[in-house]
């Protein structure tokens, strides 16, 4: 074995023991008997909703505040208010002029794996998550009611159809302090560490 992975094995095992006795601690100090923990630890379902609270660290969840009660919304009113530096011309034809606004959601996740994905990939970890993708109008619902989203980060809504030849992504781009309402091809691309991807809870 290499002398890096013994140290991280070591690393990890002194990680591993200072969280478990940590969480006796905690238990304990909750009233509740050692054996709980134990039965906790060996059910297959706790230890699945751990392991999706651990993975739900790097989820930044945003709430969509709507400022008007109309029953629909009006997607050219909503991009003019996200004061784009640039709109591509083509996302018209593929969003619907006016949306049902009680059908957008509520709350919005914006996960950061923290590497490079390409979209089959995102998709599927947005998937496994129990997301899934945010679609063209809620990323500009939520564009024109947040104006610093995108900014700084890249922030991608992946289309149903953006593993196929023409599929097509909407991308909130930073450009210049500000930023572009941007459409890319989905297909074939590998997306930069730094890209956020928009996506909506399917799964609790």
């Amino acid at each position: 074995m290499a002398k890096g992975d013994k140290s991280a094995m070591v690393s990890g095992a002194g990680l591993l023991a200072a969280f478990t006795t940590d969480l006796f601690k905690q238990v304990r100090e909750l009233g509740a008997p050692d054996e709980n923990l134990h039965r906790a630890l060996s059910d297959p379902n706790v230890i699945k909703k751990f392991a999706e609270l651990v993975a739900d660290l790097d989820v930044q969840h945003i709430t969509l505040e709507q400022t008007s009660h109309d029953p629909t919304i009006d997607l050219e009113v909503q991009i003019r208010r996200g004061q784009y530096k640039y709109v591509d011309p083509g996302i018209k034809e593929l969003v619907p002029g006016f949306f049902p606004t009680a059908l957008l959601p509520k709350s919005f996740a914006l996960i950061d794996p923290c590497k490079m994905l390409s979209s089959e990939e995102a998709l599927d970890l947005l998937n496994r998550r129990g997301y899934r993708p945010a679609t063209f109008v809620e990323l500009i619902a939520l564009g024109a009611a947040n104006r610093q989203l995108g900014t700084q980060l890249p922030v991608i809504s992946l289309s149903p159809g953006a593993l196929t030849v023409t599929g097509t992504v909407l991308m909130l781009a930073p450009f210049d302090g500000d930023r572009q309402l941007e459409l890319r091809s989905g297909s074939g691309i590998t997306w930069a560490w730094m890209t956020r991807y928009l996506a909506v809870r399917v799964r609790k």
